[in-house]
């Protein structure tokens, strides 16, 4: 395992900053990955619409890169797993491109938000009523980088973690809904359960 700093293994941009505020529209030509996406999870067809002014290019999230959140009350980390052609974070975030063959962006992402790492992060924010970490600050920070194939079975346990908990949630709606219906059954036995 070896330890790195953030800036040795990630190029990091900055999010979008408008001159004169985003201007939401339905139709707009990109879309804004802001704080209250990255906090529960997000698609590319659930985020804003907009039309930035020019330069948006150079913000532009590629598959694979890992989105920080620089300004808020937690300081998460999204790897983008699919194609945001258009997508583009707001000044809330900044972006990580990997740029070493031997660190899986998902590896990045899990470490950040770990407990232990997010702790220490907020030892390192300034800020008074909102948190903020700067790019320094967050190209300095020590990570730990162990083999790829243990980055790869971290991965993979958490991928499966993910879907055990999509599939929990799944099977509590329909749980629910089942003995809800029984429940009704009892009342009036006329009814189909459906």
């Amino acid at each position: 395992m070896k330890s790195v700093n953030i800036g040795t293994i990630a190029n990091i941009q900055a999010g979008f900053q408008a001159r004169k505020g985003v201007k939401m529209d339905k139709v707009g030509s990109h879309k804004l990955v802001q704080s209250k996406d990255i906090n529960h999870g997000f698609t590319y067809s659930e985020l804003s619409s907009f039309t930035p002014e020019s330069g948006a290019k150079k913000y532009a999230i590629k598959t694979g890169d890992v989105l920080f959140q620089s300004r808020g009350s937690s300081h998460k980390a999204y790897n983008t797993k699919e194609n945001m052609s258009n997508a583009i974070p707001s000044a809330s975030f900044f972006i990580l491109s990997i740029k070493q063959a031997d660190v899986l962006p998902e590896y990045i992402a899990w470490w950040f938000n770990q407990p232990k790492v997010q702790a220490k992060i907020q030892t390192m924010s300034c800020g008074t009523s909102i948190s903020f970490i700067s790019k320094t600050t967050l190209s300095n920070l020590q990570i730990q980088i162990p083999e790829m194939s243990v980055q790869k079975k971290i991965v993979n346990i958490v991928n499966l973690s993910r879907k055990e908990q999509e599939l929990l949630k799944s099977l509590t709606i329909k749980r629910a809904k089942l003995v809800s219906a029984l429940l009704n059954k009892q009342i009036n036995p006329s009814k189909e359960i459906k």
